[in-house]
């Protein structure tokens, strides 16, 4: 390992000394290239990691790694609020988890039979993980500080801190998705989600065979753009990269055409010019199609969702009163159900088409009940 100091005039003098002596020669498999910047002002560590991995064939491989590590952590002019917060997403993790215990105790072994008491769980399990992941790096990260002030010239090690950063952020993105899917349920009592999601059960058969063409020739394009591409364009470099940037470039982001010219001008023209049009113009022009059928078909068999669409109306109405009572206002006024919130030729209608379903079910069970039992 070679110490190349703490400026640029003895960074030079360390790399001059390690080219005259051969450091690096034709056995050298790896170098690794690891410096921090730290600033004062935001009190924030920059650790940068260069990894250069020589490969028998003679070609190189390279990683860059760069992390920021904030060295105040609690310790700022906020630490009040800060620890306020803390203390408060401990005791309502406390409250949901007893509440949880709760209901196993009343529900037993059918509680584990919802998914939904599953996801609970796990939101659980993550929120707790990540508040103590979060207090360990503080730790950790507190002991490399008071390592560094004994010692400004010692070698701190700050990959724990991070290597904690990093699980403790994954841990977040999992907690912070849950809460999502959780808090999006309430939009079930939505008319509009109720619409969408009848919707998309009426049209999951459809959009199931089309999404295995569609990820067929989305694949295909993958690979003859790494194939063609993948030399001298990064986004090309390897399946996952060009599976990444083929969505990207769906949702909007450029497409690197003056990279991929350098390798046949006609040929980057072409490929671009297909995968967007085949993309963007066809595949998704098609499953609106679906999806608008499927809507239709909704909307020609609203007796069939009459009782859900009743159900967000009441939850809605629910809500809304509610929250005016919270707030000290009036209670508007009372709102119908579904079925009723319809003109009068409408309502008519309705009790018409409800009595001869009446009609039709009795013939039905008349045909299929035996001469014998009218004797």
């Amino acid at each position: 390992m070679a110490d190349l100091g703490y400026d640029l005039q003895t960074a030079r003098g360390v790399m001059e000394d390690l080219s005259e002596n051969n450091w690096i020669d034709r056995r050298t498999r790896a170098l690794i290239v690891e410096f921090s910047i730290f600033n004062s002002n935001t009190n924030i560590l920059v650790i940068a990691n260069y990894f250069f991995e020589f490969l028998p064939t003679g070609g190189v491989y390279t990683n860059v790694r760069i992390e920021m590590l904030d060295l105040d952590g609690s310790e700022t002019s906020l630490v009040q609020l800060i620890l306020s917060s803390r203390l408060l997403v401990i005791v309502m993790m406390v409250a949901y988890f007893v509440n949880e215990l709760f209901k196993i105790s009343r529900q037993k072994g059918s509680h584990f039979k919802s998914v939904w008491n599953w996801i609970a769980l796990v939101l659980i399990i993550t929120s707790v993980t990540a508040a103590v992941l979060n207090i360990v790096k503080e730790k950790t990260t507190s002991d490399s500080v008071r390592e560094l002030n004994k010692n400004l010239y010692a070698n701190v090690s700050f990959h724990k801190a991070l290597s904690l950063l990093d699980t403790e952020t994954t841990v977040l993105s999992v907690v912070i998705f849950l809460a999502t899917l959780k808090f999006l349920t309430l939009l079930r009592f939505s008319r509009q989600i109720i619409f969408l999601s009848i919707t998309v059960r009426l049209a999951a058969k459809y959009l199931a065979s089309f999404s295995v063409l569609f990820v067929v020739i989305f694949c295909s394009f993958a690979m003859s753009g790494m194939l063609a591409f993948g030399a001298l364009v990064e986004s090309y470099s390897s399946f996952l990269r060009v599976c990444v940037s083929q969505f990207e470039f769906l949702l909007g982001q450029a497409v690197p055409n003056f990279q991929m010219a350098k390798v046949d001008p006609l040929l980057a023209f072409l490929f671009s010019s297909l995968y967007i049009f085949s993309m963007t113009v066809f595949f998704l022009n098609l499953s609106i199609v679906i999806l608008n059928y499927a809507l239709g078909e909704v909307k020609d068999n609203l007796d069939a969702v009459t009782d859900e669409l009743d159900l967000a109306n009441f939850m809605t109405l629910y809500l809304t009163q509610g929250i005016s009572n919270i707030f000290g206002r009036k209670k508007g006024k009372n709102s119908k159900l579904y079925c009723e919130n319809i003109s009068f030729e409408d309502d008519c209608a309705y009790v018409e088409n409800r009595l001869d379903e009446i009609s039709r079910r009795m013939s039905i069970m008349a045909e299929g009940t035996p001469a014998e039992a009218y004797v």
